[in-house]
Protein backbone atom coordinates (compact mmCIF):
# COMPACT_ATOMS: atom_id res chain seq x y z
CA UNK A 1 0.00 0.00 0.00
CA UNK A 2 0.96 3.19 -0.93
CA UNK A 3 0.58 6.44 0.26
CA UNK A 4 -2.83 7.56 -1.31
CA UNK A 5 -4.56 4.55 -0.38
CA UNK A 6 -4.31 6.31 3.41
CA UNK A 7 -4.93 10.10 2.32
CA UNK A 8 -7.26 11.79 -0.26
CA UNK A 9 -5.13 14.52 -2.17
CA UNK A 10 -5.51 17.80 -0.95
CA UNK A 11 -7.77 20.47 -2.65
CA UNK A 12 -7.71 24.23 -3.19
CA UNK A 13 -10.43 24.30 -0.61
CA UNK A 14 -9.12 21.68 1.81
CA UNK A 15 -5.85 19.82 2.95
CA UNK A 16 -4.75 15.92 3.24
CA UNK A 17 -7.67 13.91 4.50
CA UNK A 18 -7.56 9.91 5.81
CA UNK A 19 -9.63 7.68 4.07
CA UNK A 20 -11.22 5.76 7.23
CA UNK A 21 -13.24 3.27 5.11
CA UNK A 22 -9.73 2.31 3.57
CA UNK A 23 -8.16 2.56 7.03
CA UNK A 24 -9.94 0.18 8.50
CA UNK A 25 -9.69 -3.04 5.93
CA UNK A 26 -6.31 -3.64 7.60
CA UNK A 27 -6.62 -5.81 10.93
CA UNK A 28 -3.95 -4.01 12.51
CA UNK A 29 -6.11 -0.58 12.94
CA UNK A 30 -9.36 -2.26 13.72
CA UNK A 31 -7.13 -4.41 16.19
CA UNK A 32 -6.45 0.06 17.49
CA UNK A 33 -10.26 -0.11 18.29
CA UNK A 34 -10.63 -2.78 21.11
CA UNK A 35 -7.40 -2.77 22.08
CA UNK A 36 -7.26 -1.45 25.88
CA UNK A 37 -5.81 1.88 26.70
CA UNK A 38 -3.90 3.08 30.06
CA UNK A 39 -6.01 5.11 32.20
CA UNK A 40 -3.72 7.87 33.57
CA UNK A 41 -2.48 8.88 29.99
CA UNK A 42 -4.96 8.19 27.66
CA UNK A 43 -8.73 9.38 28.94
CA UNK A 44 -9.82 9.82 25.31
CA UNK A 45 -10.00 6.25 24.55
CA UNK A 46 -8.92 3.54 22.55
CA UNK A 47 -5.86 3.66 20.58
CA UNK A 48 -7.52 4.45 17.72
CA UNK A 49 -9.27 7.47 19.00
CA UNK A 50 -6.12 8.25 19.98
CA UNK A 51 -4.79 8.26 16.47
CA UNK A 52 -7.50 9.89 15.11
CA UNK A 53 -6.97 13.03 17.38
CA UNK A 54 -3.06 13.42 16.73
CA UNK A 55 -3.55 13.12 12.99
CA UNK A 56 -6.11 15.62 13.15
CA UNK A 57 -3.49 17.70 15.08
CA UNK A 58 -0.80 16.97 12.17
CA UNK A 59 -3.00 17.91 9.03
CA UNK A 60 -3.64 21.13 11.62
CA UNK A 61 0.10 21.33 11.90
CA UNK A 62 1.27 21.04 8.16
CA UNK A 63 -1.72 23.09 7.19
CA UNK A 64 -0.57 26.19 9.72
CA UNK A 65 3.19 25.93 9.55
CA UNK A 66 5.02 24.82 12.82
CA UNK A 67 8.28 25.54 14.93
CA UNK A 68 10.78 26.96 12.80
CA UNK A 69 12.05 27.07 8.78
CA UNK A 70 12.77 23.28 9.08
CA UNK A 71 9.21 21.99 8.85
CA UNK A 72 7.50 19.87 5.65
CA UNK A 73 5.93 21.36 3.16
CA UNK A 74 2.66 21.02 1.47
CA UNK A 75 2.72 18.36 -1.08
CA UNK A 76 5.95 17.47 -0.30
CA UNK A 77 7.63 13.77 0.90
CA UNK A 78 8.24 15.73 4.10
CA UNK A 79 4.90 15.93 4.46
CA UNK A 80 3.45 12.87 3.63
CA UNK A 81 5.93 11.01 5.61
CA UNK A 82 4.98 13.38 8.49
CA UNK A 83 1.41 12.10 8.10
CA UNK A 84 2.25 8.56 7.59
CA UNK A 85 4.06 9.04 10.59
CA UNK A 86 1.26 10.20 12.78
CA UNK A 87 -1.12 8.03 11.88
CA UNK A 88 1.31 4.71 11.71
CA UNK A 89 2.72 6.19 15.45
CA UNK A 90 0.86 3.64 17.89
CA UNK A 91 -0.12 0.71 15.46
CA UNK A 92 2.18 -1.64 17.24
CA UNK A 93 0.15 -1.61 20.53
CA UNK A 94 -2.08 -4.08 19.98
CA UNK A 95 0.68 -6.10 19.79
CA UNK A 96 2.65 -4.62 22.98
CA UNK A 97 -0.11 -3.91 25.30
CA UNK A 98 0.17 -5.63 28.64
CA UNK A 99 -1.81 -4.63 31.89
CA UNK A 100 0.31 -4.07 34.58
CA UNK A 101 -0.23 -2.70 38.58
CA UNK A 102 -3.93 -2.06 37.70
CA UNK A 103 -3.35 -0.30 34.16
CA UNK A 104 -1.93 -0.65 30.79
CA UNK A 105 1.30 -0.57 29.12
CA UNK A 106 2.93 -1.41 26.06
CA UNK A 107 6.83 -1.37 26.40
CA UNK A 108 8.58 -1.26 22.96
CA UNK A 109 4.91 -0.36 20.57
CA UNK A 110 7.24 1.82 18.48
CA UNK A 111 9.99 -0.76 17.79
CA UNK A 112 6.79 -3.03 16.77
CA UNK A 113 4.64 -0.55 14.79
CA UNK A 114 8.00 0.28 13.51
CA UNK A 115 7.79 -3.45 11.70
CA UNK A 116 4.42 -3.28 10.85
CA UNK A 117 4.26 0.18 9.34
CA UNK A 118 7.21 -1.22 6.91
CA UNK A 119 5.24 -4.06 6.11
CA UNK A 120 2.07 -2.20 5.49
CA UNK A 121 3.96 0.57 3.42
CA UNK A 122 6.10 -2.28 1.60
CA UNK A 123 5.02 -0.74 -1.98
CA UNK A 124 5.75 3.02 -0.73
CA UNK A 125 9.14 4.70 -1.85
CA UNK A 126 11.69 3.33 0.12
CA UNK A 127 13.10 6.33 1.31
CA UNK A 128 9.08 7.46 2.38
CA UNK A 129 9.05 4.25 3.73
CA UNK A 130 12.20 4.15 5.98
CA UNK A 131 11.58 7.68 7.02
CA UNK A 132 7.97 6.82 8.48
CA UNK A 133 9.27 3.52 9.84
CA UNK A 134 12.23 5.71 12.09
CA UNK A 135 9.79 7.96 12.91
CA UNK A 136 7.36 5.78 14.41
CA UNK A 137 10.10 3.63 16.03
CA UNK A 138 11.87 6.21 17.60
CA UNK A 139 8.28 8.83 18.79
CA UNK A 140 8.58 7.28 22.16
CA UNK A 141 11.87 8.90 22.96
CA UNK A 142 11.26 12.23 22.20
CA UNK A 143 8.85 11.76 25.32
CA UNK A 144 11.94 10.83 27.40
CA UNK A 145 14.52 13.27 26.74
CA UNK A 146 13.76 16.18 28.71
CA UNK A 147 13.31 13.72 31.57
CA UNK A 148 17.04 12.25 31.06
CA UNK A 149 19.60 13.74 33.33
CA UNK A 150 22.36 11.89 32.22
CA UNK A 151 24.74 14.00 29.25
CA UNK A 152 26.04 10.76 27.77
CA UNK A 153 22.40 9.10 28.07
CA UNK A 154 21.08 12.11 26.10
CA UNK A 155 24.30 12.40 23.34
CA UNK A 156 23.80 8.55 22.74
CA UNK A 157 19.79 8.52 22.16
CA UNK A 158 20.26 11.96 20.31
CA UNK A 159 23.08 10.11 18.12
CA UNK A 160 20.49 8.21 16.52
CA UNK A 161 18.70 11.47 15.59
CA UNK A 162 21.61 12.84 13.74
CA UNK A 163 20.07 12.27 10.43
CA UNK A 164 17.45 15.01 11.20
CA UNK A 165 19.93 17.61 11.31
CA UNK A 166 20.65 17.34 7.41
CA UNK A 167 19.89 19.51 4.93
CA UNK A 168 18.06 16.79 2.53
CA UNK A 169 16.76 14.38 5.31
CA UNK A 170 12.97 13.46 4.95
CA UNK A 171 12.94 13.65 9.18
CA UNK A 172 14.07 17.09 10.88
CA UNK A 173 14.32 17.36 14.21
CA UNK A 174 11.48 19.40 14.03
CA UNK A 175 9.35 17.00 12.58
CA UNK A 176 9.99 14.77 15.27
CA UNK A 177 9.31 17.44 17.91
CA UNK A 178 5.92 18.22 15.86
CA UNK A 179 4.90 14.54 15.90
CA UNK A 180 5.67 14.82 19.53
CA UNK A 181 3.32 17.95 19.97
CA UNK A 182 0.67 16.42 18.19
CA UNK A 183 1.13 13.14 20.44
CA UNK A 184 0.77 14.90 23.30
CA UNK A 185 -2.18 17.42 22.58
CA UNK A 186 -3.96 13.85 21.13
CA UNK A 187 -3.84 12.82 24.38
CA UNK A 188 -6.05 13.36 27.26
CA UNK A 189 -4.88 13.87 31.05
CA UNK A 190 -7.18 15.89 33.59
CA UNK A 191 -3.64 16.30 35.47
CA UNK A 192 -2.27 18.55 32.73
CA UNK A 193 -3.00 21.83 30.83
CA UNK A 194 -2.72 22.40 27.67
CA UNK A 195 0.28 25.30 28.09
CA UNK A 196 2.22 22.50 30.43
CA UNK A 197 2.02 19.89 27.46
CA UNK A 198 3.21 22.91 24.76
CA UNK A 199 6.12 24.23 26.58
CA UNK A 200 7.11 21.06 27.29
CA UNK A 201 7.08 19.46 24.22
CA UNK A 202 8.10 23.41 23.23
CA UNK A 203 11.40 22.44 24.56
CA UNK A 204 12.59 19.77 22.84
CA UNK A 205 13.41 21.99 19.70
CA UNK A 206 16.42 23.50 21.47
CA UNK A 207 17.23 20.03 23.85
CA UNK A 208 20.47 19.13 21.36
CA UNK A 209 21.91 22.00 21.37
CA UNK A 210 21.58 23.18 24.78
CA UNK A 211 22.68 19.74 25.80
CA UNK A 212 25.00 18.48 23.78
CA UNK A 213 25.91 20.79 21.05
CA UNK A 214 24.01 19.09 17.88
CA UNK A 215 22.13 21.48 15.46
CA UNK A 216 21.45 21.91 12.07
CA UNK A 217 24.93 23.98 11.58
CA UNK A 218 26.46 21.28 13.69
CA UNK A 219 25.91 17.57 13.05
CA UNK A 220 27.82 14.88 15.88
CA UNK A 221 31.32 14.31 14.13
CA UNK A 222 32.45 10.49 13.38
CA UNK A 223 34.89 10.55 16.35
CA UNK A 224 32.09 11.18 18.73
CA UNK A 225 30.13 8.06 17.06
CA UNK A 226 32.98 5.90 17.85
CA UNK A 227 33.24 6.77 21.73
CA UNK A 228 29.18 6.50 22.00
CA UNK A 229 29.30 3.17 20.25
CA UNK A 230 31.84 1.71 21.41
CA UNK A 231 33.55 1.23 17.76
CA UNK A 232 37.36 0.93 17.42
CA UNK A 233 38.97 4.05 16.18
CA UNK A 234 39.11 3.59 12.40
CA UNK A 235 42.41 2.97 10.56
CA UNK A 236 43.03 6.26 8.95
CA UNK A 237 46.68 6.60 7.59
CA UNK A 238 48.00 7.19 3.73
CA UNK A 239 47.15 3.49 2.40
CA UNK A 240 44.54 2.94 0.26
CA UNK A 241 41.01 1.97 1.19
CA UNK A 242 39.71 -1.56 0.62
CA UNK A 243 35.96 -1.50 -0.22
CA UNK A 244 33.85 -3.85 2.05
CA UNK A 245 30.50 -4.50 0.66
CA UNK A 246 27.43 -5.69 2.83
CA UNK A 247 24.79 -6.87 0.92
CA UNK A 248 21.46 -6.37 3.41
CA UNK A 249 17.82 -7.70 2.52
CA UNK A 250 15.78 -9.99 3.18
CA UNK A 251 15.93 -13.81 2.06
CA UNK A 252 14.55 -13.86 -1.65
CA UNK A 253 15.13 -10.29 -1.92
CA UNK A 254 17.61 -10.61 -4.89
CA UNK A 255 20.94 -9.85 -2.84
CA UNK A 256 23.23 -12.67 -5.34
CA UNK A 257 21.51 -11.63 -8.10
CA UNK A 258 22.78 -8.02 -7.85
CA UNK A 259 26.18 -9.30 -6.81
CA UNK A 260 25.90 -11.28 -10.26
CA UNK A 261 24.31 -8.60 -12.27
CA UNK A 262 25.19 -5.19 -11.27
CA UNK A 263 28.19 -2.66 -11.61
CA UNK A 264 28.34 1.02 -9.90
CA UNK A 265 29.84 3.72 -11.17
CA UNK A 266 33.88 4.22 -9.39
CA UNK A 267 33.67 1.06 -7.12
CA UNK A 268 35.38 -2.05 -7.88
CA UNK A 269 33.68 -4.50 -10.35
CA UNK A 270 31.24 -6.00 -7.09
CA UNK A 271 31.00 -9.71 -9.36
CA UNK A 272 34.26 -10.07 -9.43
CA UNK A 273 35.41 -9.92 -6.05
CA UNK A 274 35.34 -12.21 -3.21
CA UNK A 275 31.95 -12.95 -2.16
CA UNK A 276 31.42 -14.48 1.84
CA UNK A 277 28.64 -15.28 3.65
CA UNK A 278 26.96 -17.97 5.73
CA UNK A 279 25.54 -20.39 3.20
CA UNK A 280 29.55 -20.05 1.46
CA UNK A 281 30.70 -20.94 4.72
CA UNK A 282 28.49 -23.76 5.50
CA UNK A 283 29.22 -25.58 1.92
CA UNK A 284 33.18 -25.27 2.64
CA UNK A 285 32.94 -26.51 5.75
CA UNK A 286 31.07 -29.64 4.40
CA UNK A 287 27.93 -28.98 5.95
CA UNK A 288 26.36 -28.76 2.95
CA UNK A 289 26.40 -28.60 -1.14
CA UNK A 290 26.99 -25.59 -2.74
CA UNK A 291 24.27 -23.47 -3.07
CA UNK A 292 21.94 -24.89 -1.04
CA UNK A 293 20.23 -23.81 1.90
CA UNK A 294 20.64 -25.48 5.05
CA UNK A 295 20.28 -24.69 9.05
CA UNK A 296 22.46 -26.41 11.56
CA UNK A 297 23.05 -26.79 14.96
CA UNK A 298 23.85 -24.14 17.27
CA UNK A 299 27.52 -25.32 17.73
CA UNK A 300 27.65 -25.99 13.86
CA UNK A 301 26.37 -22.44 12.83
CA UNK A 302 29.35 -21.00 15.75
CA UNK A 303 31.37 -22.72 13.92
CA UNK A 304 30.51 -21.05 10.15
CA UNK A 305 30.59 -17.84 12.20
CA UNK A 306 34.24 -18.67 13.31
CA UNK A 307 35.27 -19.31 9.71
CA UNK A 308 33.34 -16.10 8.82
CA UNK A 309 35.33 -13.95 10.46
CA UNK A 310 38.72 -15.18 9.92
CA UNK A 311 37.95 -14.95 6.34
CA UNK A 312 37.19 -11.50 6.51
CA UNK A 313 40.15 -10.63 8.77
CA UNK A 314 42.36 -12.61 6.18
CA UNK A 315 40.98 -10.13 3.09
CA UNK A 316 41.18 -6.95 4.85
CA UNK A 317 44.49 -7.57 6.25
CA UNK A 318 45.61 -8.91 2.64
CA UNK A 319 43.87 -5.47 1.67
CA UNK A 320 41.86 -7.00 -0.91
CA UNK A 321 38.37 -5.72 -1.16
CA UNK A 322 35.21 -7.81 -0.58
CA UNK A 323 31.40 -8.44 -0.31
CA UNK A 324 29.80 -9.65 2.72
CA UNK A 325 26.60 -11.20 1.03
CA UNK A 326 24.15 -12.35 4.49
CA UNK A 327 21.12 -10.80 5.35
CA UNK A 328 22.45 -7.89 7.50
CA UNK A 329 18.90 -7.20 9.02
CA UNK A 330 19.96 -5.64 12.34
CA UNK A 331 22.23 -3.04 13.11
CA UNK A 332 23.86 -4.65 15.82
CA UNK A 333 25.41 -7.34 13.29
CA UNK A 334 26.38 -4.37 11.27
CA UNK A 335 28.65 -2.54 14.10
CA UNK A 336 30.23 -6.53 14.63
CA UNK A 337 31.75 -5.76 11.40
CA UNK A 338 33.22 -1.83 11.93
CA UNK A 339 34.43 -3.47 15.39
CA UNK A 340 36.34 -6.16 13.36
CA UNK A 341 37.56 -4.54 10.45
CA UNK A 342 37.96 -0.45 10.77
CA UNK A 343 41.32 -1.17 13.00
CA UNK A 344 42.80 -3.37 10.52
CA UNK A 345 42.34 -1.64 7.57
CA UNK A 346 41.15 1.66 6.22
CA UNK A 347 37.81 0.93 4.81
CA UNK A 348 35.12 2.67 2.91
CA UNK A 349 31.95 0.94 3.63
CA UNK A 350 29.30 0.62 0.80
CA UNK A 351 25.80 -0.41 1.95
CA UNK A 352 23.85 -2.27 -0.37
CA UNK A 353 20.22 -2.57 0.36
CA UNK A 354 18.15 -5.14 -1.88
CA UNK A 355 14.23 -6.21 -2.18
CA UNK A 356 12.15 -7.92 -3.89
CA UNK A 357 9.49 -5.93 -5.86
CA UNK A 358 6.82 -7.35 -3.43
CA UNK A 359 6.35 -9.11 -0.72
CA UNK A 360 4.01 -11.44 -2.46
CA UNK A 361 6.93 -12.09 -5.21
CA UNK A 362 9.82 -12.99 -1.92
CA UNK A 363 7.30 -15.05 -0.18
CA UNK A 364 7.10 -16.97 -4.17
CA UNK A 365 11.13 -16.99 -4.32
CA UNK A 366 11.49 -18.95 -0.45
CA UNK A 367 8.19 -20.90 -1.37
CA UNK A 368 10.79 -24.31 -1.60
CA UNK A 369 12.73 -23.34 1.12
CA UNK A 370 10.55 -22.34 3.87
CA UNK A 371 7.21 -24.20 2.71
CA UNK A 372 3.98 -23.37 4.35
CA UNK A 373 5.95 -21.27 7.15
CA UNK A 374 7.24 -18.78 4.34
CA UNK A 375 5.11 -15.74 4.63
CA UNK A 376 5.28 -15.46 8.47
CA UNK A 377 8.89 -15.76 8.27
CA UNK A 378 9.52 -13.13 5.14
CA UNK A 379 7.24 -10.95 7.13
CA UNK A 380 9.07 -11.54 10.53
CA UNK A 381 12.02 -10.76 8.66
CA UNK A 382 10.99 -7.35 7.52
CA UNK A 383 9.25 -6.49 10.44
CA UNK A 384 12.67 -6.85 12.06
CA UNK A 385 14.55 -4.93 9.93
CA UNK A 386 16.74 -1.63 10.87
CA UNK A 387 17.49 -0.14 8.05
CA UNK A 388 20.89 1.76 8.37
CA UNK A 389 21.78 4.99 9.80
CA UNK A 390 23.53 7.57 8.22
CA UNK A 391 26.96 7.35 10.23
CA UNK A 392 27.11 3.34 9.69
CA UNK A 393 28.18 3.93 5.83
CA UNK A 394 29.94 6.51 3.25
CA UNK A 395 28.28 4.69 0.68
CA UNK A 396 24.49 3.52 0.69
CA UNK A 397 23.12 2.20 -2.52
CA UNK A 398 19.17 1.16 -2.77
CA UNK A 399 17.87 -1.35 -5.14
CA UNK A 400 13.81 -2.21 -5.62
CA UNK A 401 14.29 -5.20 -7.82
Amino acid sequence: MKFDFFFKSPTIDSYYEPIWDNIMTIKEFKDMETCPHSKKWHKEGSPLEHTKMVLKNAIWYLSHGGFSEHVPIKGSKCGKVFLLAALFHDIGKPQATIEKNGDYTCPFHGEIGSGIARRLLFDEDIDVREAVCFMVRKHMVMHNLSNYKDPLKIKKELAYFDACFYRDSLVTWDMMCALSLCDEMGSIRFDETFFEKYNRQAKLIDLPYVKCGISYDHPLRMEEYNELFDLCEKKDNDEDPIDVFVMIGMAGSGKSTYIKEHNIDGLPNISGLPVISRDIMRAELGYCKPGEKKILSKEQEDEVSTALTNKMIELAGEGKSFVIDNMNLKLGYRMDYHRLLDPIHKIRWVYIYVEAPSIEENIRRRKDDFGEKTESIVNSMIERFEYPYPWEYDILITQKQ
